[in-house]
């Protein structure tokens, strides 16, 4: 029994250091780990988008250790937990000018405020609005009676 774990234990970190040093995972192509059952022996292939890794039947239970060693080996977390992120700074420091436009703290801001999103309506260009001026009045020519007609039924 001892040998089979063994063995078992030897594949995974021959498989482990073939994926690492791959240059399609070290170039930043995923891998995608997979059991087949007409292969004895664990293939490791590039097919220019992703790293294919083909693994016997009795492998197949080590391929969520398997991704999960090669996922944080590849974000360099190596295996350590990371901590929740940082809330941002505020404002404080921005609101915090004196008259004269100097700090009152020794330190520089970190955050600029955000400009508003709402943008105000831009001015009609004179060209845009001669233009439809002109329109207006080849409407009225051709069709003055009936432009009267449908102001006066409204």
């Amino acid at each position: 029994m001892r040998k089979v774990a063994y063995r078992t234990n030897g594949v995974l970190v021959k498989v482990l250091s073939r994926v690492l040093w791959h240059p399609a995972f070290q170039a930043g192509y995923p891998v995608r780990f997979r059991v087949a059952s007409n292969i004895t022996k664990p293939t490791v292939r590039f097919n220019f988008h992703w790293l294919d890794v083909r693994l016997p039947p009795e492998y197949g239970r080590h391929i969520r250790l398997l991704s999960r060693l090669v996922r944080q080996l590849r974000n360099g977390h190596n295996g350590k937990r990371l901590g929740k992120r940082p809330k941002p700074q505020s404002n404080e420091l921005v609101d915090a000018k004196l008259a004269n436009g100097k700090l009152q703290s020794s330190e520089k801001p970190t955050k600029a405020p955000k400009p508003s999103k709402s943008r105000e309506p831009q001015p009609v260009p004179v060209w845009q609005r001669e233009w439809e001026a002109l329109w207006d009045r080849v409407a009225e020519v051709l069709f003055g009676d009936a432009l009267k007609d449908a102001n006066d039924a409204t």
